[in-house]
């Protein structure tokens, strides 16, 4: 049988061969890739932001915060910072004049990283404590009313009696009173029970050690903008009440624009 070979044939033989020969030697040597980045390291430490305020919900500022090793004070409105701190789950202690201290472990991951420490989670005082606040929106400052906040902790040892609580309005003109009746010493805790209040030897709320309520107030009417509204809180402690004796407390706030609905920010 006769083939008849052709020149291009020859070409793909030799190209074959060529090939081949190269494959034997480079199948000799590893080949490498560098997949490093140059001048580039790869995050082990976090930015840390936050903000500390107290059980109420009000920015404190002042406060001792130390996390991981580190330190730093809350400025006026409560806001601390860190730069480099260790990823993974780190201890975090807050610190204040007039506060529990408060701990907690908290995880920070790389880059950026914010804590918040308020209401059941924010400093809770180290006594009985008031709060107390009053603010309008322009469309309730349109209708002729304004809103109150009041919060009471009791963060002492001992149980405390709460016996009054009056809301005057800049002219000292009575705009509320919230324990007027039976069903009023009930109801200031938000639970409508018989445990939280005595009526011997007079009607008293009853705060016992640990607790805290923050009381929305019904709107006010006739606000007075920016001007300085009155909360009575007459209160006592165990000692006191076994004594029949009392404290009278005066707070004042100023009515303010808040149109959130946020009297704390």
């Amino acid at each position: 049988m006769y083939i008849r070979v052709r020149w291009y044939h020859l070409l793909v033989l030799l190209a074959l061969v060529v090939m081949g020969g190269l494959w034997v030697v480079f199948s000799n040597y590893a080949i490498r890739v560098d997949l490093t980045i140059p001048d580039r390291e790869f995050p082990d430490t976090g930015v840390v932001t936050g903000k500390v305020c107290d059980v109420f919900g009000d920015p404190l500022p002042g406060v001792s915060v130390t996390l991981a090793g580190k330190h730093t004070v809350t400025g006026e409105k409560g806001e601390f910072s860190f730069l480099r701190i260790p990823m993974g789950h780190q201890q975090l202690a807050l610190e204040a004049e007039g506060y529990k201290p408060f701990t907690q472990v908290v995880r920070i991951d790389a880059g950026s990283n914010y804590l918040e420490f308020k209401y059941d989670h924010g400093l809770f005082p180290n006594s009985f404590a008031l709060d107390f606040h009053i603010y309008y929106t322009e469309a309730s400052l349109e209708q002729g009313r304004c809103f109150g906040e009041i919060g009471i902790a009791n963060g002492s040892s001992e149980n405390y009696y709460l016996l009054e609580l009056v809301v005057y309005n800049p002219l000292g003109v009575e705009s509320l009173n919230l324990l007027k009746t039976e069903d009023d010493y009930r109801e200031i805790t938000g639970t409508l029970s018989d445990t939280n209040f005595v009526s011997k030897p007079r009607m008293a709320v009853f705060y016992q050690p640990g607790e805290h309520y923050i009381i929305n107030l019904p709107p006010l009417p006739n606000p007075i903008a920016d001007g300085l509204y009155t909360l009575k809180c007459v209160y006592a402690s165990q000692a006191q009440w076994d004594a029949s004796l009392a404290i009278m407390e005066l707070l004042e706030t100023q009515c303010v624009l808040d149109d959130d609905w946020n009297p704390h920010t």
